[in-house]
């Protein structure tokens, strides 16, 4: 009873800490707020923030990605000097380097002019030797003068691949067997990672295939194969009860 009643104590404690901290950051960010909105001074962002706004983009094609710096809050309030900031960009892989505008540098630096409201268009590219799919993109947006001030953002990427848009399938069941057509509509030829989720199958080998990885009763898991640029290519599967073969029971995916 004693060890039960230590446990509700310190989750209270450990409940009002949490609860504590967040509001404290929160007062923190609203009095800078306060702060520098008696000074007149604005720089914002739809896609940055004190709190270090968090974006999410689950589809994308590996293009820049587009954020817009502002110096007013509204028609009313707006910063009537020079903004002179800096940008860094940081990813999450060692691999990957961010570009920021038509540059080769994670860094720059320049001037937002007073005078009239003003939005600053702003992108990242990312530069890279080897294959990805998921990264993180950090930005830090600090005005240097007037005011120090700083606006963060995490962009939280998934990449879209070529298999993802630009390689298809589907599948026809005849009495004996079912043909996998795979479709390359890529101007380059392609290694497709073919992948069988939940069928007991077969599959009829020839010389293009690699990476074959079995079951232990010897039914297919995975299997790639090269598939020539603009060209379709079929593959013989055999399912163990002779059944149809349904598209839900295979995956392709960008061999890795």
């Amino acid at each position: 009873m004693k060890k039960k009643g230590l446990y509700i104590v310190l989750s209270v404690i450990i409940i009002s800490i949490l609860t504590f901290i967040t509001y404290s950051k929160f007062k923190y960010n609203s009095i800078w707020d306060y702060y520098f909105s008696s000074k007149s001074f604005y720089l914002e962002s739809d896609n940055l923030s004190i709190d270090n706004k968090v974006n999410t983009n689950n589809m994308w094609d590996g293009s820049a990605i587009n954020f817009v710096v502002k110096n007013y809050n509204n028609d009313d309030l707006v910063t009537s000097d020079d903004i002179k900031y800096e940008i860094r960009c940081n990813t999450n892989n060692v691999d990957v380097k961010c570009n920021l505008n038509n540059t080769k540098s994670n860094i720059i630096e320049d001037i937002i002019k007073s005078g009239d409201k003003r939005d600053v268009n702003l992108y990242f590219t990312l530069e890279s030797n080897v294959d990805y799919s998921d990264i993180e993109v950090n930005i830090s947006l600090k005005s240097l003068s007037p005011y120090q001030k700083e606006l963060k953002g995490k962009y939280i990427l998934h990449k879209v691949n070529d298999v993802d848009n630009k390689i298809t399938y589907d599948i026809v069941n005849n009495k004996l067997y079912s043909m996998l057509n795979i479709k390359n509509d890529l101007e380059n030829d392609k290694c497709v990672s073919v992948i069988i989720l939940n069928n007991k199958i077969r599959v009829l080998k020839d010389n293009n295939m690699f990476d074959i990885a079995l079951d232990e009763e010897g039914y297919i898991n995975n299997f790639s194969i090269n598939v020539s640029k603009l060209s379709n290519y079929g593959v013989k599967l055999y399912s163990a009860n002779n059944s149809t073969i349904s598209s839900d029971s295979i995956m392709l995916s960008e061999c890795k």
